[in-house]
């Protein structure tokens, strides 16, 4: 049986475990002797402080969920000119954000360009470099936080996928041969 030495000590405080000989934790400065009193609640206080939380979690989910639904507005209203060009050009487009310096894009953009050459009589291509000040208004249109984005639009404007991170080019050839088809 070990002996009382290498059994280690709890901290009545913080509950830390220690096996030296010290009178005090480590971790918060309690003596090992001493008597913390831990007030009981009472049930009733326990449901209150829970039915708070719900109430709580409930209210900010619903504050989230109506900003995003009025962001979306704000997108859908942002997006009319884009989705008016596609529109009178009657074809599918994809705008494909990227940076010179970002090596995801430079790894992605042979897909890109190997679907241009596939679909370039059936949808336009938009190869923007964010960092281009002309490319800005697009990718804030189209809320571009990270690299490389690809925006897939039908020849009606509207979005139809988009996603960030490059993809094989077998997953970007079934993106276009579905707006394709459409």
């Amino acid at each position: 049986m070990p002996s009382e030495e290498a059994l280690p000590k709890i901290c009545p405080s913080c509950r830390g475990k220690d096996v030296t000989d010290f009178n005090k934790c480590r971790f918060c400065g309690t003596r090992y002797d001493a008597v913390i009193e831990v007030k009981k609640s009472k049930g009733s206080n326990i449901f209150v402080r829970n039915l708070g939380l719900i109430v709580l979690v409930g209210a900010l989910v619903g504050t989230g969920s109506l900003l995003n639904q009025m962001t979306r507005g704000q997108q859908a209203e942002d997006m009319k000119p884009l989705a008016a060009t596609i529109k009178a050009a009657n074809r599918p487009r994809i705008l494909e954000f990227y940076a010179d310096w970002c090596g995801p894009c430079r790894a992605y953009g042979p897909v890109v360009e190997a679907a241009r050459a596939k679909y370039s009589s059936k949808v336009d291509f938009q190869r923007l470099n964010v960092d281009d000040p002309t490319s800005r208004e697009l990718a804030t249109m189209c809320n571009v936080s990270a690299i490389p984005r690809t925006c897939i639009f039908d020849k009606d404007g509207n979005s139809v996928v988009d996603f960030t991170g490059g993809v094989s080019a077998d997953q970007l050839d079934e993106h276009l041969r579905k707006v394709i088809s459409n």
